[in-house]
């Protein structure tokens, strides 16, 4: 009987490439992969809605949200873990007074301002799809910083649970919350651009911990690739981590190897070389 095989994958920069486009080669490396006794896992710093459509795309139904938040076997919900309301008011009250672009994600919204909310409505992903391959990448974080300016009004967010806050800022920004906020949450990052702020103590790699354990699956049998800070953990948790040849330095020092970048079909090829498809 073949040992079951789980393999965690970051979505943007690994699955997905820099202009939110999955390769072909990706997409045939999955299915090859689904045909063994491997399982896909999504691992993520993505909002269940931006999370959806591209497990759609790749057929993968179990997933880890908002970087160990949120966890989804199969489709039902293993694990959510909101941040107390105090704390979320606390943060909203910080980022409006330092005009901090912001969003608060449920388990089945990005809750932000009126112009955020309206494309929430029809298909966030699709939309931010089309406008980032669009625009050029320093006029995208431009405009979306200008989206994401007008803090969400507590109204629009007090009856909900909210799991995960993106604050628009530099490593500098994310030091002056880690000062007030650092003993309750932990602030990470996949991009220069933005911080995720989730409850202190949780990360991919405690969502895949969960995984691990619930489906039985033995730890040498545990893969995962990723490209940014916060697949970090991630990677030292399982016994092979693969790092993307674009992702950040300090990922690739703790990865087992490096594959070559998601437009260069990094995925294929990582997973060829670890020979589970």
């Amino acid at each position: 009987m073949l040992m079951k095989k789980l393999v965690f994958f970051d979505i943007d920069g690994t699955l997905v490439t820099r202009n939110n486009h999955i390769p072909k080669s990706t997409l045939q490396a999955i299915t090859a992969l689904k045909q063994t006794n491997a399982v896909p896992v999504l691992a993520t710093g993505r909002a269940p809605v931006l999370v959806k459509e591209i497990a759609q795309e790749l057929q993968i139904d179990s997933y880890i949200a908002m970087n160990g938040q949120y966890i989804v076997h199969q489709g039902q919900v293993l694990y959510a873990n909101p941040i107390d309301k105090h704390l979320v008011d606390a943060v909203v009250e910080i980022a409006t007074a330092r005009q901090d672009g912001l969003l608060l994600s449920s388990d089945d919204e990005l809750i932000a301002n009126s112009v955020i909310s309206l494309v929430n409505r029809s298909s966030l992903y699709t939309f931010l799809k089309g406008f980032v391959g669009l625009i050029p990448e320093q006029i995208q974080a431009s405009l979306l910083n200008r989206l994401m300016k007008k803090v969400p009004k507590k109204e629009a967010y007090e009856n909900k649970e909210i799991y995960m806050i993106n604050i628009n800022g530099g490593q500098a920004d994310e030091a002056a919350y880690e000062r007030l906020f650092g003993q309750y949450l932990t602030f990470t990052r996949a991009n220069e651009r933005t911080m995720d702020v989730i409850n202190k103590g949780i990360s991919k790699a405690t969502g895949a911990q969960q995984m691990i354990e619930q489906l039985e699956v033995a730890p040498h049998n545990t893969y995962a690739f990723g490209d940014g800070l916060n697949d970090l953990e991630l990677l030292e948790l399982v016994n092979t981590g693969v790092a993307m040849a674009d992702g950040f330095a300090e990922l690739k020092i703790v990865a087992d190897f490096v594959t070559a970048a998601a437009d260069d079909d990094g995925i294929f090829k990582g997973l060829k070389e670890l020979g589970l498809i």
